[in-house]
């Protein structure tokens, strides 16, 4: 993958009509000879662009259209939040784990045997995790320690080939041990979130000193 220059939003028309478009800030495309991305998802990401307070947009691989905003985005703004571009997912991400298992004694097709329901909810008693980590119980507990539904997954890895050496031994990894990969979504929380924002202040983005920033960031 190479990241592309940034695109120059002052490209186009010699026509002086400043006055009615936007700014845009800087866009950079991280992508490949190989990569096919939707004309659509561009547009999205340049609309986002020339949202107020905006000093850089990023797609990724993966960019696709969403709804209004694009996924696989990223984008920097200054002294505001955009609750829109993060959507009602807010917990969604995946992390990267190195473990202590060694590559050799991985026996997978035992072990899916044994491994189930990581994307169901938990049946048992949450109260004491509430007391042991000090949070107010919610109805959302049954979903700690889940990866959620859809396409969350939880996957080991090991390493078939070290192209950057100098990379790798940077990240503390070894090839001798597996790797852990967990694609986990927010169950419901990251939604309730969303909704509550958005019937409060719709659309609108968030300055980041407003009582409002500090509480959607915690």
């Amino acid at each position: 993958m190479s990241e592309q220059d940034p695109i120059d939003p002052n490209t186009g028309d010699d026509d002086d009509d400043s006055a009615s478009t936007p700014s845009m800030a800087p866009i950079r495309l991280i992508t490949s000879d190989q990569s096919w991305i939707e004309g659509a998802a561009v547009s999205q990401l340049e609309t986002g662009a020339k949202l107020p307070g905006m000093e850089l947009a990023v797609g990724f691989p993966d960019l696709h259209p969403g709804k209004g905003f694009p996924i696989g985005a990223a984008f920097v703004s200054r002294n505001l939040i955009y609750p829109l571009l993060a959507g009602n997912d807010i917990g969604c991400a995946m992390s990267f784990w190195r473990t202590d298992l060694p590559a050799r004694k991985l026996k997978l097709d035992r072990w899916a045997k044994n491994i189930e329901g990581l994307d169901r909810l938990y049946d048992g008693d949450t109260d004491y995790l509430a007391e042991r980590y000090d949070f107010t119980p919610s109805i959302y507990d049954k979903g700690l320690g889940t990866i959620g539904g859809g396409n969350h997954f939880a996957e080991l890895q090991t390493v078939e080939e070290v192209r950057d050496e100098a990379a790798f031994s940077a990240l503390d990894l070894d090839k001798s041990q597996a790797a852990l990969l967990i694609h986990s979504g927010s169950r419901g929380l990251g939604q309730a979130i969303f909704a509550d924002l958005l019937e409060r202040r719709g659309a609108n983005p968030i300055a980041t000193d407003s009582e409002d920033a500090v509480h959607y960031m915690a």
